[in-house]
């Protein structure tokens, strides 16, 4: 378990008595809508989901607006898992993150194995770079709610 060293700068802890799912949401270094992704890990957490952030480099993630977040893996790690969700995540850095090879090569072994992927917001681009299908939408709540959807199965017992 990773500990912050600084209150103000947490990492997204794991759920307690272990995770069902894993589920990964890369992120740019820069100008990232961390909010959202706050939001989506409060509303996983309760169902027994890891949400697991990565970001290409070391360091925080820079927040477009609010607090900083401090990434759980690089994306080259990320890259050796697999996942049973992958989530591209907004702001205006998610325009470089669909630059960037591997987050695409991530993206799209994800669809190969048949796991959902979404983008939230202007995070939709990398589906478009990497020539992929996927869920997109600006609202966070809309996006919980159907990768809850997608994953099913165990989920909709805890949902209750």
């Amino acid at each position: 378990m990773r500990v912050p060293l600084f209150k103000e700068r947490p990492t997204l802890r794991p759920p307690r008595g272990g995770s069902a799912r894993r589920v990964l949401v890369i992120l740019s270094p820069t100008q990232a809508d961390v909010a959202s992704v706050r939001t989506l890990w409060r509303r996983l957490r309760p169902l027994g989901v890891e949400l697991d952030v990565a970001t290409e480099c070391h360091g925080e993630v820079q927040a477009e607006h609010g607090r900083p977040l401090r990434p759980n893996l690089l994306l080259i790690g990320a890259a050796a898992r697999d996942w049973d969700a992958v989530i591209v995540g907004d702001g205006r850095g998610a325009l470089a993150v669909a630059e960037d090879e591997l987050a695409r090569q991530i993206v799209v072994r994800a669809v190969a194995r048949g796991k959902p992927v979404a983008g939230l917001g202007v995070g939709r681009c990398l589906f478009d770079r990497a020539r992929v299908a996927g869920f997109s939408s600006q609202n966070c709540d809309l996006v919980f709610r159907w990768l809850r959807d997608q994953l099913g199965g165990s989920w909709e017992k805890r949902d209750r």
